[in-house]
């Protein structure tokens, strides 16, 4: 019979499980230390998560803002570690909507700029609000093959190859700067908004208030980008 469950503790342990994955990897996370984090005993755990496979995958959940994890029944069980590959893929497909820069006109706009800027601004709130589940993500990726390549071969290329088909699109209108090379230019673009919009809030020198980030980032690449 499934146990009746506590939310406050359910989220306490998913983001001590959240902190542990991010700082020591799949392999490296240890039940024990989760439990510590989120003050509880290590059985505890288990009785919000079956295995460990388990609890990385409400983990990612969680990250990644699903609501019902809530309403899982306790323990909560998965087959294995291939099924969270793919229901990491079904998720991350089902949370990227660009709607911008999915519904870039063929033809170039008259304020280009703007658009561009949208694009930008987009794709910077996108990282954001989901920079806990990118992070988990990334960084268990060193360490299993099968999840980097679904997320840095599928689902990253896939949104970088759509940003370069746009820039270089823009670009040959003269709609947008005409770089030497589109995909270049949109890993430019992506890393930068990465930075600001994830990787700097683990840099210890980088402590800046988030709507201004935004502001400069949008401004200085739209800037860059615009048609000399």
């Amino acid at each position: 019979m499934p146990r009746t469950r506590a939310p406050d503790r359910l989220h306490k342990i998913l983001h001590a499980a959240t902190a542990v994955f991010i700082a020591q990897g799949y392999r490296g996370a240890r039940i024990d230390d989760i439990a510590a984090r989120a003050g509880v005993a290590s059985g505890t755990v288990h009785l919000y998560a079956r295995t460990k496979e388990a609890l990385f995958d409400l983990t990612v959940r969680h990250a990644m803002h699903d609501a019902s994890v809530d309403g899982e029944s306790l323990p909560y069980e998965i087959a294995g570690r291939a099924d969270i590959i793919e229901r990491v893929w079904q998720r991350l497909n089902a949370a990227a909507d660009f709607p911008q820069l999915r519904a870039a006109p063929i033809d170039a706009p008259d304020a280009t700029t703007m658009e561009f800027e949208a694009i930008v601004r987009e794709i910077y709130r996108w990282i954001m609000y989901y920079r806990h589940a990118i992070k988990l993500i990334e960084r268990c990726a060193r360490e299993w093959p099968e999840l980097a390549a679904l997320y840095y071969k599928q689902f990253r290329r896939t949104g970088l190859d759509q940003l370069t088909a746009y820039l270089e699109r823009r670009g040959e209108q003269r709609a947008l700067r005409n770089t030497a090379d589109s995909a270049v230019a949109a890993r430019v673009v992506l890393e930068t908004i990465a930075f600001f919009a994830l990787h700097r809030h683990s840099a210890p020198d980088s402590d800046m208030h988030d709507a201004t980030a935004e502001v400069v980032v949008v401004d200085m690449l739209s800037h860059a980008m615009r048609a000399r």
